[in-house]
Formats: structure tokens, sequence, C-alpha cells
């Protein structure tokens, strides 16, 4: 966490303040288990599997680390994820973070 220093005080980003809250309310749990879910019924989780098996064969078995192949499909990854499941969730928090 990037705390910086106002006061005397450490303040967090206003992302670091969600995440906090979320983790307080139990709530990131819940939301990382809806993700995985639509992310599964979506085809998304298949679809990476399918990328990092075929990085994997393109550099052969002796070459292939976990390390390497997390960071080359993880950018595409990312990008890949269906825009309704982002906003379901985007949506999903800010529900939450009304509620406390």
């Amino acid at each position: 966490m990037s705390k910086s220093k106002k006061s005397g005080a450490e303040v967090l980003s206003p992302q670091e303040t969600v995440k906090v809250k979320l983790v307080l309310s139990g709530e990131r749990d819940k939301l990382k288990k809806l993700a995985k879910e639509k992310l599964e019924l979506s085809g998304w989780t298949d679809d990476l599997r399918r990328q990092c098996r075929e990085y994997a064969a393109s550099l052969g078995i002796e070459s292939a680390t976990h390390e390497g192949i997390v960071n080359e499909v993880q950018r595409q990854g990312k990008s890949q994820v269906p825009d309704h499941i982002k906003a379901e969730i985007l949506a999903e928090i800010r529900t939450i973070l009304e509620k406390s």
C-alpha cells in the first residue's frame, strides 16, 4: 500500500481505501467469488487456460516457467475480461460502498 504522510497521519489512496473497506466488511471475498463465477460462465477462464497452454507449448516444456507464462498472459487476460462483467462488479462495489 502506498501511503502518503499528511499532517503526521497516514493517508490511503482512494483505491486502497475501497480495498480496506471491502476486506474489513468481508465483501471482497464475495466479490472475488462473484467475479470468478461470471468469468467461468462467460468462457473467459477456458480461453485464458488455452492461451497459457499455447504459450507454454510455443516455448517448449523445458523453457516454460510459471512466472513466464503469467507475465505473458496476464496482460492479455485482463484486457479480455468482458465489459459487462466489469460493469457488473463495479456496480456491486458501488452498492456495497453506498451501504457503508
